[in-house]
């Protein structure tokens, strides 16, 4: 028998390293997962197949946020019912319909990357259900639910009337829109004051009269907005916009039955079971502080029933602000207080300063670890320049991108000294400085790429600034390569462009970046622990830190890229949740 070509026994002692390093990972998860659940691991996993599996490195303290990955199990797989995620557990746990749904997840992910997650994955079939870290309804803090609001022929008046109506119905993700007294533009997030008018429908205006006699309830509605649900179609977890609306909120179920889930930023769910004829009212903390959303599902467990849905229809009922602004405590929900804290050209703002550059510097470890992986087309853009090429990584973090490709010579900036730390110790060349005054001459570099950089810039002004930066620095005829978050991800809805989003850090972090200190840096990191604003949340195991984005829509990154003069500006496409362009330095 002749012997294998050498490539071939190269490539089998690769794929065998490949395979003893996945099961390494598989035994580090399992002890992880026996562990945070204080039990032998032959007690927590099946050796056949269940409809409960575990998902290690997907709970708390993942860069997976739970909307992203339970947005793309609901895409990927029809006999998905819940994801359960516990604030103190580092796994996640997923109900399907049937052992045969989870096999068919097993198949598909076990030990396999997807692109919309950019995460390894790894599946264990678990004996039992998970347990519920929930709170009950009447522990959240201003939500009221009145059953029976309306009369089962008061609601078929309703449901007749909402399938009668003409005039345009905005499609929405398997759901159909229509507003009365103002319309809201989803868009930009916001109520449309010229669209003012005062035409409800005598039926709607019973029903808003009929709501008087509830003492709870701040307003009286100018504002309302109908939603038809196709059967198992849901919404997104979004707070309502806080400078379009006064506090207070109302939802009028007809039709169906369906559970709306109320999450607070410290991951505590509230499951509330809807009726048909009853009214959901929010005001204060539910309403500005708890986000609330509805799981794309077919049918719901109620008690220990599962309960089929059906087609429903909602009638939100809201008051418009007089002056579109909003004093609320609660910053990391509300988006009128971006608008405040303007910094200098050069100078950050104060909230750059603190939902950015303090919060990095208190997360490098941790985020670190999680910024492991290069994006491939970024990897190969890199490859793909002239032999020789000098390259500068603006904002850089931890180097991941530094030592991708061997044809090019590169450094890196970022105004983190802790994850220019972790850079620096791995080899790489780095400085620390400020993307809005970069500390090199005109028409340095061949190349400049900006990953995930630009969206941390709290002002216009600000993002144009750093842009225009990265070109000054590019010779004539170098390529610039520009990635930030897109407010139109499919696993992800923003419900503003201007967001805080959380990182749940593990306290042994904290722990980690505290030894490597020392002076005045390791006092300015305790301080910022326990009196920063970013930090919303910490208790024996987790800090929660809140991180400051812009999210971009389709089309806003070229717009900002054509105002700078000697620049051709190429196509926009789409890539890992983010908007991206390559430029030309005429």
């Amino acid at each position: 028998m002749e012997e294998a070509p050498a490539k071939t026994k190269n490539a089998l002692k690769v794929q065998k390293r490949q395979e003893n390093k996945f099961r390494k990972k598989e035994k580090k998860a399992q002890s992880m997962i026996a562990q945070q659940e204080g039990k032998p691991i032959s007690e927590l996993l099946s050796s056949t197949p269940t409809r409960y599996c575990y998902l290690p490195y997907f709970g708390a303290g993942s860069y997976v946020t739970f909307e992203n990955l339970e947005a793309f199990l609901v895409k990927e797989f029809p006999g998905f019912e819940k994801l359960t995620v516990q604030k103190s557990k580092a796994h996640a746990m997923v109900t399907f319909s049937s052992p045969e749904d989870a096999v068919v997840a097993h198949e598909k992910l076990h030990g396999k990357t997807p692109e919309e997650l950019n995460q390894p994955m790894i599946i264990f079939f678990a004996k039992d259900a998970p347990v519920e870290e929930a709170v009950e309804s009447t522990q959240v803090t201003g939500l009221h639910l009145v059953e029976d609001f309306i009369t089962p022929e008061e609601e078929t008046e309703l449901i007749n009337f909402v399938e009668s109506c003409e005039g345009e119905w905005e499609v929405l993700n398997r759901r159909t829109v229509k507003h009365w007294g103002y319309t809201f533009d989803y868009v930009k997030n916001t109520v449309d004051r010229e669209s003012k008018n005062d035409n409800f429908p005598p039926l709607f205006r019973q029903v808003r009269e009929k709501m008087k006699s509830l003492d709870f309830l701040p307003f009286e509605p100018d504002q309302i907005t109908v939603n038809v649900y196709e059967p198992g179609a849901g919404i997104p977890q979004h707070v309502e916009t806080h400078s379009a609306f006064e506090d207070g909120l109302v939802s009028l179920s007809l039709a169906s039955q369906v559970v709306m889930e109320l999450k607070h930023p410290d991951g505590t769910v509230a499951s509330v079971p809807l009726p048909r004829r009853s009214i959901l009212v929010l005001t204060g903390e539910s309403r500005f502080l708890w986000s609330h959303g509805i799981c794309g599902r077919k049918s719901d467990t109620i008690g220990n029933v599962n309960v089929e849905r059906k087609k429903r229809i909602s009638l939100t009922f809201r008051k418009v602000r007089d002056v579109e602004h909003c004093d609320c405590k609660y910053q990391a929900q509300c988006n009128s207080w971006v608008s405040e804290f303007k910094g200098s050209q050069q100078d950050n703002t104060k909230i750059e300063d603190q939902y950015v550059k303090e919060v990095y510097n208190s997360i490098a470890p941790h985020f670190s670890d999680t910024r492991h992986k290069p994006w491939p087309k970024i990897t190969q853009f890199l490859k793909d320049q002239p032999y020789g090429s000098l390259v500068c990584d603006v904002g850089c973090g931890n180097g991941k991108y530094l030592g991708v490709a061997d044809n090019v010579y590169t450094i890196g900036n970022d105004q983190s000294v802790q994850l220019l730390k972790i850079a620096s110790e791995r080899g790489h060349q780095v400085a620390v400085c400020n993307n809005l005054y970069l500390p090199f001459r005109s028409e340095s570099f061949d190349v400049v790429i900006s990953i995930a950089v630009i969206h941390h810039f709290s002002t216009k002004e600000h993002r144009e600034q750093a842009l225009r930066e990265l070109v000054r620095v590019l010779k004539p005829g170098g390529k610039l390569l520009v990635y930030v978050w897109a407010m139109e991800q499919e696993e992800k809805t923003f419900g503003q462009q201007d967001v805080l989003v959380p990182w749940n850090m593990e306290k042994k972090y904290v722990e980690q970046i505290l030894d490597q200190s020392e002076g005045e840096t390791k006092e300015k990191i305790q301080s910022l622990i326990s009196e920063s604003p970013a930090v919303t949340k910490q208790n024996k195991e987790y800090v929660v830190f809140q991180r400051y984005y812009h999210v971009f829509r389709k089309g806003e990154l070229p717009t900002l890229l054509r105002k700078i003069e000697g620049l051709e500006v190429g196509p926009e496409e789409f890539d890992h949740a983010n908007w991206t362009v390559v430029c030309t330095k005429l």
